[in-house]
């Protein structure tokens, strides 16, 4: 049976076990609260730089952290989404899962079709899961334009900027660890130059 009919066939809110039965499909799947959403596999670009800042983020990040690419985290009960980067503090895990707990940073990438969901409700739900840090980087629409980026701190129930940068310039990260991060470098088309 296909994952589109498992989907049309359930009745009822969608639990994690329910998720967790779900064939695999070439969409990216999240459980929000009972509801499945579903989003296709991102472009090119997107990709491009998930990879690239995951490899930048892993050489900056300190041992007892582990950098991830798409991996389900675990908010809460019937919530589990997919950030385009997640860092962790239980590195060598070998599960599909990680609970919000051992999440210390969580990173989105948005573009044009994703940018709602990526801007509002997912740091949401991630400051309520008490994840300490959340990263979104805006790509652009015009295909050599470089993307910008908004790093935020969770304050209490809530994110706070921490900081800004526009297209262009470097992000410097000193939380929750320190990373010097050339996000135009990474979204070329072509691979950036050895260093």
């Amino acid at each position: 049976m296909s994952a589109d009919a498992d989907v049309s066939e359930h009745v009822g809110p969608w639990t994690e076990a329910d998720y967790q039965a779900l064939p695999e499909t070439a969409n990216r799947i999240e459980l929000v609260d009972g509801a499945l959403v579903v989003s296709p596999i991102a472009n090119r670009p997107h990709q491009r730089l998930a990879l690239r800042l995951a490899f930048a983020l892993d050489e900056s990040a300190p041992s007892h952290l582990e950098v991830h690419g798409e991996l389900n985290v675990r908010l809460g009960r019937d919530r589990i989404l997919i950030p385009d980067l997640v860092v962790a503090d239980n590195p060598g895990g070998t599960e599909t899962f990680v609970d919000a707990s051992h999440v210390v940073l969580v990173a989105e990438i948005t573009s044009p079709s994703n940018a709602g969901i990526d801007r509002l409700l997912k740091p949401q739900l991630y400051a309520a899961a008490g994840i300490p840090h959340f990263l979104r980087i805006d790509l652009a629409d015009a295909a050599d334009a470089a993307p910008a980026a908004v790093a935020y701190r969770l304050r209490g129930e809530r994110y706070e900027e921490v900081r800004r940068v526009e297209p262009g310039q470097i992000l410097s990260l000193t939380e929750p660890f320190a990373a010097e991060l050339d996000l135009a470098d990474l979204a070329a088309r072509t691979r950036p130059p050895a260093r």
